[in-house]
């Protein structure tokens, strides 16, 4: 943390582990190195998460209609979506517009509260799915790199 380069040990401070001098490792908790190892080992080995979804679906192209349909379905507004998810409204307000992809533990939340899928795998994506768009080509999107 300071920059000294001597004994160095992994401690916690504010939910990030890092490599800490002894007088700064008293500012967090000491992270037993040889756990941390063998967890993050394990851990790269299997392909599907806890929930059994698998690691290489990607977020849906129109995630945002998706989760706005599913929350007018239940009849509720963008607030008490917000407050049932323990999140601010404004960031459920720009998901729901496509501004903002929500991150993964958001998405599920979502998923779950709405029971509405925002993850797709790749391959089941179709072209003709995506939103249209009706910005023309530029040079540099047809110019070989």
């Amino acid at each position: 943390m300071c920059g000294v380069d001597a004994d160095l040990k992994t401690v916690k401070i504010e939910g990030s582990k890092l490599q800490a001098c002894s007088t700064c490792a008293e500012m967090g908790q000491t992270v037993d190195t040889s756990q941390t190892q063998q967890s993050s080992g394990s851990s790269g080995t299997t392909s599907t998460s806890r929930s059994g979804r698998s690691r290489g679906k990607e977020l849906a192209p129109n995630y945002g209609s998706r989760v706005k349909e599913a929350r007018e379905q239940e009849q509720r507004s963008v607030a008490e979506l917000a407050d049932s998810l323990d999140e601010k409204s404004s960031l459920i307000s720009k998901i729901e517009k496509g501004e903002l992809k929500p991150d993964k533990p958001l998405g599920r939340k979502l998923e779950r509260r709405l029971d509405v899928k925002l993850y797709v795998n790749p391959d089941t994506v179709a072209v003709g799915t995506q939103d249209t768009d009706d910005r023309k080509a530029t040079i540099g999107d047809i110019a070989d790199n």
